[in-house]
């Protein structure tokens, strides 16, 4: 088996990846459907499907190295031992090292009991997944979110004709516009996926059909200001894949973060914001929301 035997991974596949998912335990916001389905345009991937489990198989794309994600699905040290000795035999056929990506800290352990395997895991904090307790970000009570609740305050004051609604796959052109003026303010090409989210974000709007898209759109003086889009896996849990808002109105980013839980996620009992990539800044915004814990995710090699 080669790379280029696998099967192109597009958004028809949507709904089988979905069942895949939802059938596994995994935490990681990279393994949501509307994520990996996104991210493709840099990840590249392919899949088989092995042991009645969704393999995962990329080249590296353009911004990693040829690896195979955790397998999705009631995967057990069985099924993952089988499905390592087909990877071996692909990876051996490439002339790539023996590297899977994007585990929980919960199957490190099956990893580890895979016969030969001998492997070495990395672990980076600057890509762990913050999670937080969504009926607090909803409503941002007590002293700790004070800050919070006073930028919106005055945002409200500020621009009351503000509106918010339930964002659609007819807004993509308007959506895609935002995000594009803000890759221009700071100067970066809309379409690199290393630099910019642009062309993931276009990637969910033309899956809009094959996908659970859920968020939310809200507009200043008559146009769009922000945006947030995301969905909700595991029955009651909401994963934030995308933000973007103006800088020139202060408090935006606070809005829309709480608008959508409230107006779009309100069954959502915990919330993954996703990781910091460790930006100084982002890290700093997400602490802020004083998240519960860290989802840590592995990297492993092997032989």
């Amino acid at each position: 088996m080669r790379f280029k035997d696998l099967r192109e991974l597009t958004r028809e596949d949507a709904g089988l990846y979905t069942k895949y998912y939802e059938e596994s335990e995994t935490e990681l916001a990279d393994a949501c459907p509307n994520s990996r389905i996104a991210w493709n345009v840099g990840y590249h991937y392919r899949y088989a499907i092995i042991e009645d489990c969704f393999v995962p198989v990329s080249d590296g794309g353009v911004f990693t190295r040829p690896h195979f994600a955790l397998p999705l699905g009631r995967l057990n040290p069985e099924k993952l031992n089988a499905i390592v000795e087909e990877m071996r035999l692909l990876f051996q056929e490439e002339g790539w090292p023996l590297r899977s990506m994007f585990i929980d800290e919960s199957y490190v352990s099956l990893y580890d009991q895979v016969p030969g395997l001998q492997p070495v895991w990395i672990q980076n904090d600057d890509l762990s997944d913050y999670l937080y307790d969504a009926e607090k970000l909803r409503t941002l009570k007590g002293h700790s979110y004070r800050g919070k609740r006073n930028h919106i305050n005055q945002f409200v004051r500020n621009y009351p004709a503000f509106e918010y609604r339930r964002i659609q796959k007819e807004d993509r052109e308007t959506a895609l516009k935002l995000v594009s003026n803000w890759c221009e303010e700071k100067q970066i090409d809309c379409m690199d996926p290393n630099q910019s989210d642009y062309l993931p974000i276009a990637t969910l709007f033309d899956a809009w059909d094959f996908l659970q898209i859920r968020g939310g759109i809200l507009f200043v003086d008559g146009q769009a200001g922000a945006l947030g889009l995301g969905s909700l896996v595991h029955k009651d849990r909401a994963v934030m894949h995308f933000e973007k808002a103006r800088d020139d109105y202060d408090g935006l980013f606070a809005v829309i973060n709480k608008l959508v839980l409230m107006e779009e996620f309100p069954e959502a009992v915990m919330v993954n914001r996703e990781e910091d990539m460790g930006i100084a800044g982002l890290r700093e915004a997400k602490e802020s929301y004083l998240p519960v814990r860290m989802i840590k995710k592995y990297e492993m090699t092997g032989k």
